[in-house]
């Protein structure tokens, strides 16, 4: 009899455990469901707001609908402001800076020039700590050239010539390190020589003729280098 307890009791213990352990499982694939769910709504809401940050701007900005503009970016930056702001995932941080270019866009050709310096400075600084993080990604470097090359477009915009001159001055020094490391290096070749004609088109503006036209013949002597090499593209 005693021998029929222990084994009714190691049987109902192993029930006990069988079906708790049931329970956890249940709970943890009700988890994953949860999860997935999850995730597939954020990447929903991602690209929305990429629609939202690239296609719509692209469609309004043309025809001058600086209010529908404003009304997006409005849109935008609640969606960011929801967001955890601890999010260490890199395309979420780079989408912010992305965006804090747009807000300070938008607030340059509203005439807020202070809330437009503000922007830019806040995207720039969300690109360098995401190159300093990840020093060896080469999309890293690229998205601070290209923020550097908007910060300076803007600042040519608004009349700041030095602001602007540095702005492409540090631009071109990112250009020149992914013309040598990169193995296809034309494309950034060509890009120095498009920035080093920006940057004598300011010291032009300044009256730094010598300056300027050092530039310029820099500028010409890589385009014809690259027409050396590459006479049959015609880009």
């Amino acid at each position: 009899r005693q021998r029929l307890a222990v084994r009714v009791t190691v049987a109902g213990v192993i029930s006990v455990l069988t079906a708790f352990g049931g329970i956890a499982v249940f709970q943890r694939q009700q988890a994953d469901r949860q999860a997935e769910r999850a995730t597939r709504a954020r990447i929903s809401a991602e690209e929305l707001i990429d629609f939202m940050t690239f296609d719509l701007r692209e469609k309004l900005k043309p025809i001058g609908k600086l209010e529908l503009l404003q009304d997006t970016q409005d849109e935008i930056d609640a969606h960011y402001e929801r967001l955890d702001v601890t999010d260490d995932d890199p395309q979420v941080i780079r989408r912010r800076a992305i965006n804090f270019f747009n807000s300070g866009e938008l607030q340059s050709s509203l005439g807020d020039l202070e809330a437009a310096e503000r922007f830019f400075r806040e995207g720039l600084g969300i690109l360098e700590r995401l190159v300093e993080s990840d020093p060896d990604n080469p999309q890293r470097h690229q998205d601070l050239q290209a923020g550097l090359e908007r910060f300076g477009g803007i600042k040519v915009d608004q009349g700041d010539l030095p602001a602007a001159l540095k702005a492409y001055e540090e631009s071109r020094g990112i250009l020149e390190h992914l013309a040598v490391s990169s193995a296809n290096n034309d494309d950034w070749r060509r890009e120095v020589a498009v920035n080093l004609n920006k940057i004598g088109a300011i010291k032009f503006d300044q009256g730094d003729l010598p300056g300027a036209l050092m530039d310029y013949t820099k500028a010409k002597a890589i385009a014809e280098g690259l027409v050396a090499a590459n006479g049959d593209n015609t880009r």
